[in-house]
Parts: structure tokens; sequence; C-alpha cells
């Protein structure tokens, strides 16, 4: 293995509130929650009336699933895992050779309502369980499917994964035009004719092709350490834009409903869905603390992959209660 100058980056990120500090909202925050939750009812409502199957959407942009569907998981008063996977399946839904792109583990600790994300570099080089050997981490998709992409990353990490959530390039695509774009802002310009990234710096307009190609490039001093957190940088500027939109606007609730509808397919119990939902939508996205893999890019035969390294601490923290103790500044 010849080991290149270690360009890996350990980056924990978005700046926490004090864990003590996380108390009951405001008179205005708690009126915000409540729009929520009627929002996601009769967006779930919808869902339940109109694609009583959960299958029944023929190509769904988004599949929830839950790892173990007979297990309870305590969404209450507990750390909630989803595994967030991003595949590089094309249009002809051919998953031959089919790896993730993205790969990114959230933990939400319910009791204080804060979150991290945990981003890894899709080159990462592991031990994958079904061949007992290593490889990059992204490969286990395409050996054993999700559920495989799943063990890998937990054996990875040294803690459990709850629920999965798969994506395909066109279904993100097709996620990002439906809620109307995102808008965020390049400190550089940005240009790849591999991803087809080609921005301006300064405040850019992303419809779905753009979106893809800022995340998939990888033209970076940084390279698949950069890409990984610019991939978390959409999320959050996407639920930044829902979270602000949503609770207050009537229009853009029945756009989010036909989106949710027509998109997703849920292969969990409608109300845990929903619970995962609140979830999401009701934690501040500048609040979600951010943790990239560290590691070095080394040759193995003929492939480029990144040699994790001094993730332990940072794995184990996470671990204890989804959070870390010394986040770095956000991702937003």
């Amino acid at each position: 293995m010849a080991e290149h100058a270690a360009t890996g980056s350990q980056r924990t990120l978005p700046g926490r509130i004090h864990r003590n500090s996380a108390k009951a909202g405001t008179a205005r925050a708690k009126r915000n929650r409540a729009r929520l939750a009627c929002w996601l009812a009769g967006v779930l409502t919808a869902q339940v009336l109109f694609f009583p199957n959960p299958a029944q959407p023929q190509e769904p942009a988004v599949s929830i699933h839950k790892v173990d569907y007979n297990k309870a998981v305590d969404q209450k008063g507990g750390v909630v895992r989803i595994l967030l996977i991003g595949s590089d399946r094309r249009k002809d839904g051919s998953v031959e050779g089919e790896r993730a792109d993205a790969l990114h583990l959230v933990s939400y600790n319910t009791r204080v309502n804060q979150a991290s994300v945990i981003n890894i570099p899709r080159d990462t080089y592991v031990e994958i369980p079904s061949r007992k050997a290593k490889d990059r981490i992204n490969a286990a998709l395409e050996y054993g499917g999700p559920e495989e992409q799943v063990r890998a990353v937990s054996k990875f990490v040294g803690f459990a994964i709850d629920y999965y959530v798969m994506v395909d390039f066109d279904g993100f695509v097709a996620l990002v035009n439906g809620i109307g774009g995102i808008t965020l802002e390049l400190k550089e310009p940005m240009k790849d004719p591999v991803s087809g990234a080609n921005f301006a710096a300064g405040r850019v307009y992303l419809d779905g092709n753009g979106a893809l190609a800022f995340a998939r490039n990888r033209a970076f001093v940084r390279g698949d350490f950069e890409r990984t957190e610019n991939q978390t940088r959409l999320l959050l500027h996407a639920m930044r834009q829902i979270r602000a939109e949503a609770p207050s606007d009537m229009s853009k609730i029945v756009k989010y409903m036909g989106l949710l509808s027509k998109h997703v397919r849920l292969d969990i119990p409608y109300g845990e869905a929903f619970r995962l939902a609140m979830m999401a939508i009701s934690v501040d996205p500048a609040s979600v603390q951010s943790y990239t893999v560290a590691g070095s890019i080394a040759d193995v035969g003929e492939a480029s992959v990144v040699v994790p390294s001094g993730n332990e601490a940072a794995f184990k923290d996470i671990a204890d209660d989804g959070l870390l103790k010394n986040p770095g500044p956000s991702l937003l």
C-alpha cells in the first residue's frame, strides 16, 4: 500500500448549543412546532389516502426503511440513527455495479432535539462484513445491497443503525426540482468538467441537475473529503428552506404533499414515519453538528482509497448521545 501525503481532513462541525441549555422553546417556537405537526399530519394523511400501498409509487425518489422492522426504536428518550445512502444507480434502473455515491450517518438526540452527521468519503477503505476483506466502503452496496451497506457502516463506526434512506441520481434530481431548487453561497468558484459543476462564487441557485453536479464534484485540494461535506451542505440548505416555507405557506404545504405522495416509498409504519419527519424539520439546520471522517489518501493496487485514522474518539463521543462535546463551525 503506497500512502501519499495526508490530505484527509478531520472536521468536526456545526456549533453546538450547550446540552444543558436545550430546554422548552419559546411560545413562538411552540406555535411553529404545532404548525409543523399539523402540516406533517396532513401530508402523511394524504399519503395514506392516495397511496395506501407503501410500494405503490413505481419509481420512488426516496425509500425509507427500518434496519430491523420488528425491533422497537426509542424515538422519544434516546438516540435515533439514520444512514443516508445516495446510490449511483442510473435511469435504466440497472443495479449492476451499483455503489453508494454518498454516505451520511445522522444521529438524532431526542432528549435535546439536536443532531449530528458523520460524513463518510465513499472511498473509505474498511472491512466489508460479508466478504471478510477490505474494500472501499461504498462497494458494500454492490456486494450485498443496502443491508450490507448498513452493516459495513455500523461496523466501521462501532454502533447500531436504526433506519436507512435510499435515493438515486434521478430521484435526487426530481426531489430538488420538486422543492423549487436550492440556493446557497459559494466562497469560491466551482468548475469541474467531470461532474458538470460550473458555478461562479457568490449566491448560486441550483436546480436538480445543478445540485447533482455540485454534490458529485470532487475537484478540490481535499478531494472526496470536501465533496462529502458539500453533500451535507446541500441537505442542510434544503432542510432550512423546507422548514422556513412549510408552516406558513399553504401553497407550499400542498406542493410538499404532492411531492411526498409522488416520490416517497415508506417501508416503515406511518406512525414512525411521522415522528421521523417531525425530527427532521424540528431541528435547526444551523445547529446540526458535522464530523468528516479523517484519513489519508493511499493506493491499493490500482485503486485510490481513503485510509481512515484518528476517528475513534469522535465515534465514541457520538455513540454515547449522538452529539460531539467539542464541535466545530457549522457547514451552513
